[in-house]
């Protein structure tokens, strides 16, 4: 082989070397590298995404928790049941307060109403919503004196449950009877009304709880305890 030819050959080789070598930079430049960035393109935007449904999930969460807490809190003036038995509780309480005597309770639920048409429902309820139901307490109340009366009303205006008092009847002593110090003890009837919204099923769980008075462990109805 003659040294032109040999010289040729290793021209056409590193020809051959420069053109693998160009190709090669080419495919990486047009091809892989392209696809390489839009990986690691997407590799982060999706890190980006997983850290957004994170922190999202986490204020859903808490969200969640001060709704019930609030709802909660909304429930002690208007719950989502009558709730009877606390209203029954808190009468007794204000009962104490005053030095009142509550001789008689009624109570009407105006779902039961509405249910059956008694007492004008139909017309009571276009006053207010339709999903707020009515509770109403006609009470029967002895009191030691006229203040006694205003310290009972006061009490019942001063609940935290939603309480209207919607009508007050009682009679005035005469002159003759004031005037020798007798008869001081009265009777009055007063017409309360307060409010749920039984339709909100789904709070049922935040449903204010019931402090209900231990027992009195007696053994006679008829005995004291610690006289």
């Amino acid at each position: 082989m003659s040294f032109f030819q040999e010289k040729r050959n290793i021209w056409i080789l590193s020809l051959a070397i420069l053109l693998l070598i160009g190709i090669i930079m080419i495919t990486y430049i047009f091809y892989y590298r392209p696809v390489t960035e839009d990986i690691n393109r997407k590799e982060k935007q999706l890190q980006s995404e997983e850290k957004l449904i994170e922190v999202l999930e986490k204020n859903d969460r808490s969200s969640t928790t001060q709704n019930r807490v609030v709802t909660s809190n909304l429930q002690q003036k208007i719950p989502v049941k009558p709730m009877t038995d606390k209203l029954l509780l808190d009468l007794e309480k204000v009962e104490l307060m005053s030095h009142c005597l509550i001789e008689s309770m009624d109570f009407k639920d105006d779902e039961t109403s509405d249910e059956t048409g008694i007492d004008g429902a139909e017309e009571k309820g276009k006053s207010r919503p339709a999903e707020i139901k009515e509770l109403t307490a006609e009470l029967t109340v002895i009191s030691p004196g006229y203040f006694e009366m205003q310290e009972f009303l006061s009490g019942l205006e001063q609940q935290i449950r939603t309480i209207k008092i919607e009508e007050i009847i009682f009679d005035v002593p005469d002159e003759a009877t004031k005037l020798k110090g007798e008869g001081k003890e009265f009777t009055f009837n007063v017409t309360i009304q307060t409010y749920y919204m039984p339709n909100l099923v789904d709070l049922l769980k935040d449903l204010p709880k019931i402090d209900t008075p231990g027992p009195a462990n007696k053994k006679s109805p008829f005995v004291i305890v610690g006289d």
